[in-house]
């Protein structure tokens, strides 16, 4: 894990700028356990979420190793893919409730600046929401309390049904 101090701008290997907040970054080869999420997300989440199979992703922190149903804090991020007005693309839509029931939705649809209509995404359409999404998700947890030290966490999948036959 690395920080990136919240007084600068930095560029991660895949080119999104992050800036005010300190940011904690996973990569490969730091830790087993590092390697072990970096796996889970790019294999698990991030392949189901390409093939449009993943309905929700929940991410729960725990501070008993013995416990893992006593949940101190979760995140549960909806993932719903809607068809493209006029095209049969489908866009993923966003939705992120956290335990104390805070919400935020994206898309990752946008608007063409010269006829102001509706576009599939481009990349930098995908790095702006994505960029969006991790500020307001940091500016929603730095209101929240500190977490213990020693915590641990856990991820459940659920599949959109007939999806895992077809992953």
């Amino acid at each position: 894990m690395s920080d990136v101090p919240s007084s600068q701008t930095s560029t991660s290997e895949d080119g999104i700028k992050l800036s005010r907040y300190k940011i904690m970054t996973v990569k490969r080869g730091f830790s087993q356990e590092g390697d072990e999420l970096l796996d889970y997300l790019e294999k698990g989440a991030f392949h189901a979420l390409e093939k449009q199979y993943l309905r929700k992703m929940i991410f729960a922190l725990y501070i008993n190793k013995d416990d893992p149903h006593n949940i101190i804090e979760a995140w549960t991020f909806d993932f719903s893919y809607e068809v493209f007005p006029g095209t049969s693309t489908r866009i993923p839509i966003l939705n992120v409730t956290d335990t104390h029931n805070s919400r935020y939705q994206t898309s990752m649809a946008s608007v063409d600046p010269k006829t102001n209509l509706l576009r599939p995404p481009t990349l930098a359409d995908v790095k702006a929401s994505i960029r969006s999404t991790i500020h307001k998700l940091i500016a929603i947890t730095q209101t929240l309390e500190d977490l213990p030290r020693k915590r641990y966490a856990t991820f459940k999948l659920e599949y959109y049904p007939n999806a895992t036959r077809r992953l």
